[in-house]
């Protein structure tokens, strides 16, 4: 039985109907002795009428309980099913699934080597199942939280199966969670994923360049077709590609002789390769920054996660309640924080940035202040078994009261049932 599916016997109640029809339909058997002066009477068939007593009554109740009980217990109880595993991360599935949807190699771009064809994370998986002696496993994907998933669920596998993960990444926990079997952690290698990213770069760029070879036209007139028709083709394709990148909105209000200041920062930020920034002048739905560079209070209708003022910023048109915390000295960059209705408010004397170590200073503060830190990757290993048995079964209470409850009500039954027939 699938530990998923344990709650279906619930769907058995139903079955609370036999021992009532069971106690309608039973009937008392009496043995009649004949008497010596009944013979002379005329025959008439013996009328027999039921009568409820307690004890009945009683037998009835008990019944339905002990079912009712072996029910629930069978629902709480969860039955392990699952033998040896391979847990595969997504990611890597995801990988090769782009790498199939390339073009093809062409004939200039020449047969893969084996080395190239070494490494690949479809050739990884398959070393790594059959070097674990597990190529008959069952796999599956490699859920998020797969260690806390695991710790969870692992009441689904049955004593001795053999677990491994092959993902490309694993966060690493505060604390390792105690299995009850033994898993094997697997990590595909930089050198692995270095190859994937380079074998389809390469062969995106033998993809183009055959595509524009096949579309040079032979005439003057076909080449000016040509080169347009290859122009159009192109921006979708640079379009794409900066689509991948992410978009940052910006609402930027400034006087005149500090937009150019602001507008080259943000401009280093996107030639750096750290997204498109996107100004505009006042906030919209995805405006995630809102850089008020002036005096004057804010429209009432702005808002935005993160605002970066001057120090001299009218903090009471904000609706800023808390007095600013003392300064903060981040990277070189004076700051102070503070919250408001609108969102979160950063003053700085520094703004806008004079020059590229300013700038890199409030991009580098920017980042490590409002993006979560990274977790650390966790390293390959084996996690031997720190439990003899595993987790109950999640969102169910344990069931050894209800084994309890089953013996106790099938005690009163029998002695109930063995009273009555004496």
């Amino acid at each position: 039985m699938m530990a998923s599916a344990q709650p279906l016997w619930w769907f058995a109640l139903p079955l609370l109907l036999l021992p009532i029809w069971w106690h309608r339909q039973k009937r008392q058997r009496i043995k009649s002795e004949p008497l010596a002066t009944a013979r002379f009477l005329p025959a008439a068939p013996p009328q027999t009428v039921r009568i409820w007593r307690w004890e009945d009554l009683l037998l009835l109740a008990l019944r339905c309980l002990f079912l009712i009980a072996l029910i629930g217990w069978l629902a709480a109880v969860s039955m392990p099913w699952r033998g040896d595993t391979v847990f595969i991360d997504p990611a890597l599935t995801a990988r090769e699934q782009a790498a199939a949807a390339l073009p093809a190699r062409g004939p200039a771009a020449g047969p893969a080597s084996p080395a190239q064809a070494a490494a690949s994370a479809s050739y990884w998986i398959e070393q790594q199942v059959a070097a674990a002696g597990m190529s008959g496993a069952q796999r599956i994907a490699l859920p998020a939280n797969a260690l806390q998933w695991l710790q969870a669920n692992e009441h689904a596998w049955r004593p001795g199966a053999r677990l491994l993960i092959l993902a490309q990444s694993i966060p690493m926990p505060a604390q390792l969670p105690p299995l009850a079997h033994m898993v094997d952690i697997r990590v595909l290698p930089p050198v692995v994923a270095a190859a994937d990213r380079a074998a389809a770069t390469a062969a995106d760029r033998a993809a183009t360049a055959a595509t524009a070879g096949r579309a040079a036209p032979a005439t003057a007139s076909a080449a000016a077709a040509g080169r347009a028709a290859t122009g159009a083709a192109a921006a979708p394709a640079t379009g794409t590609a900066a689509a991948e990148r992410p978009e940052h909105r910006i609402a930027l209000s400034a006087p005149p002789e500090h937009l150019a200041a602001w507008r080259a920062t943000f401009a280093a930020f996107e030639s750096a390769g750290h997204g498109r920034y996107i100004i505009e002048d006042k906030p919209g739905a995805g405006t995630g920054l809102i850089v008020w560079d002036s005096q004057a209070a804010p429209p009432p209708g702005w808002h935005a996660p993160l605002w970066w003022l001057p120090a001299s910023a009218p903090l009471a048109a904000l609706g800023a309640r808390e007095p600013l915390a003392k300064p903060l000295t981040i990277n070189g960059l004076t700051l102070q924080i503070t919250d408001s209705p609108r969102g979160r408010l950063w003053l700085s004397p520094a703004l806008p940035p004079q020059n590229a170590d300013a700038a890199r200073a409030l991009y580098e503060t920017w980042q490590s202040l409002t993006r979560p830190a990274q977790p650390y990757p966790l390293p390959a290993q084996q996690l031997p078994p720190r439990r003899s048995t595993p987790l109950a079964m999640p969102g169910t209470p344990p069931a050894a009261w209800l084994a309890y409850l089953l013996l106790a009500l099938f005690a009163l039954e029998r002695l109930i049932t063995h009273a009555r027939r004496r």
